[in-house]
């Protein structure tokens, strides 16, 4: 029987290992819009939500080819500013703080919105339509 011959990791990706805080933040979804990264309500399926961790990560651009290596992720900007792989970046651009939900998704999915601006305007409008949390709601008649 053959054994699988196992690669050891490049000193590369050992120094990338020993940045990561295993914050799990760039397992979050992420929609490239225009010119912006957008953050997404979910993650990937592999992610373990409670762990923060990889399930299939020994083999994750195998098992899930949509998972961005290190050097792709900053190329295109999609880990958090305040990410060690990007922190002492001075050009990188960080996603936008704001978030995509599903039902956003789907209209970018449809080509209803294309451009950066057009999100940007979409999410302003969706949160001026969205009740304040701070300000107590009344209840029943005075």
């Amino acid at each position: 029987m053959e054994r699988k011959k196992e690669r050891s990791p490049s000193r590369k990706q050992t120094a990338y290992e020993a940045k990561c805080r295993r914050c799990g933040r760039c397992c979050n979804d992420k929609y490239i819009v225009g010119d912006k990264v957008y953050v997404g309500e979910g993650a990937c399926k592999y992610f373990d939500p409670e762990a923060k961790l990889c399930t299939v990560y020994a083999d994750r651009h195998e098992v899930n080819p949509d998972c961005l290596s290190v050097r792709d992720g900053i190329a295109l900007g999609v880990f958090p500013a305040d990410c060690p792989y990007v922190a002492d970046l001075p050009d990188y651009v960080a996603p936008s703080g704001r978030v995509v939900d599903a039902a956003t998704l789907r209209l970018i999915e449809r080509g209803k919105i294309v451009t950066s601006d057009e999100l940007d305007e979409h999410l302003r409008r969706q949160a001026e339509r969205e009740p304040r949390k701070d300000k107590k709601r009344s209840r029943g008649r005075r």
